[in-house]
């Protein structure tokens, strides 16, 4: 009798033994459950953070570039107002007929060159040639862009020997004097030079050719016959107008 009792104690305390191991890795395994449970979620909410702040940090970018964008396009705008400015003071410091800006640029077919005028400034609606000059061949210049290599500017007077394409010119708009000045920028390898497609050697300096200033005078111009007069104000006022560009070079892109 005694012994089947000391039988059953032994056989309830192992069942009480191993019920209490089993409570305790259940509870065990509950706790670890839960703390890799926490765990997960505290990393997808990191991951779901850092996805935010990702996004946040695109959407910083993607409006620092819009504002960027837009200070420029505005600057754009402010400095070419600056530069029609000085064009109009220059045709109407000397009553030029038109007073413009062709830039030299690339066309659609690689190496094919084009120029194109950018700003013009003029007397009368009738003396407006901008629009007729918008992505031109400037092969057919070249000859006549050669000399700026030699000369700081060139003059083309009605009744002299001109090329065939610059008389053309002259008896279209009625002109007796077209007056072409190189707009030129000293060449660096580090230069993002817009439009840079040609470039010239003069005194054993390389620069960009970016374009041409062109000043179109008809018989009622002043300083016609004095062309020494003449090329020292366009000068001046060319010179403005590169003080522009090296703060903006976007102006004539």
């Amino acid at each position: 009798m005694i012994q089947t009792l000391i039988e059953q104690s032994n056989i309830l305390l192992i069942a009480l033994a191993g019920s209490l191991i089993y409570i305790i890795q259940y509870y065990k395994d509950k706790v670890k459950f839960k703390r890799d449970l926490q765990e997960q979620i505290e990393k997808a909410e990191t991951e779901i953070d850092l996805i935010e702040l990702k996004k946040a940090a695109e959407r910083q970018e993607v409006l620092k570039d819009k504002l960027l964008q837009y200070k420029l396009n505005r600057n754009v705008l402010f400095d070419g107002v600056k530069v029609n400015h000085i064009l109009k003071e220059l045709r109407e410091l000397v009553h030029a007929q038109s007073v413009s800006i062709a830039i030299y640029h690339n066309g659609v077919t690689k190496g094919f060159k084009n120029f194109s005028f950018r700003f013009q400034e003029f007397s009368s609606v009738r003396h407006s040639s901008i629009y007729k000059y918008q992505v031109m061949p400037l092969s057919p210049y070249y000859e006549e862009l050669a000399k700026y290599e030699k000369q700081d500017y060139v003059f083309y007077k009605k009744g002299e020997v001109n090329p065939v394409i610059i008389e053309e010119v002259l008896d279209r708009y009625n002109l007796s004097k077209l007056v072409s000045f190189p707009i030129l920028v000293e060449y660096a390898e580090d230069h993002n030079i817009f439009n840079g497609v040609l470039s010239i050697q003069r005194n054993r300096v390389r620069y960009m050719l970016v374009g041409s200033l062109l000043f179109s005078l008809d018989s009622t111009s002043k300083l016609l016959n004095d062309n020494v007069k003449l090329a020292n104000t366009i000068k001046e006022k060319l010179q403005e107008i590169m003080e522009i560009y090296k703060e903006n070079n976007s102006i004539f892109s």
